[in-house]
Formats: C-alpha cells, sequence, structure tokens
C-alpha cells in the first residue's frame, strides 16, 4: 500500500506564496490565526514545521 506523505518545504513555500499573493503580512497571520509568536509562521514557510488541522483551515479560508 502507498503511503501519502505531506513535503513540508513544499508545503511552507506555497503558504508563504499565498500570503505574499495576497499582500497579508506574517503579523497579520499571527492575529488571524490566534497565535501567541509569529515563529511559527516561519517554521512553516522554513520547512521545519507543519501548521495543525485547525490552523490549515483558518489558512485555507483565509488565503482561498
Amino acid at each position: 500500500m502507498m503511503q501519502k506523505i505531506i513535503d513540508q518545504d513544499k508545503t511552507g513555500q506555497y503558504i508563504r506564496y499565498l500570503c505574499d499573493h495576497a499582500g497579508i503580512k506574517v503579523t497579520e497571520l499571527q492575529e488571524i490565526l490566534k497565535l501567541d509568536s509569529y515563529q511559527s509562521i516561519y517554521h512553516w514557510f522554513w520547512g521545519k514545521s507543519l501548521p495543525t488541522v485547525d490552523k490549515f483551515y483558518v489558512l485555507a479560508c483565509t488565503l482561498h
């Protein structure tokens, strides 16, 4: 059985692209996602981690 794996680097690059394209700054995204720190967002951009499912949902709604 083939297992699908999310590529953290590509996902982070895509999130960053969508934010840039939408004109949303990291600090604005931090407020939208109700994060204590913007560092998590940079970790997503750099492919070090991925957002949780609930944050993915808010990102999808925010970035269309």
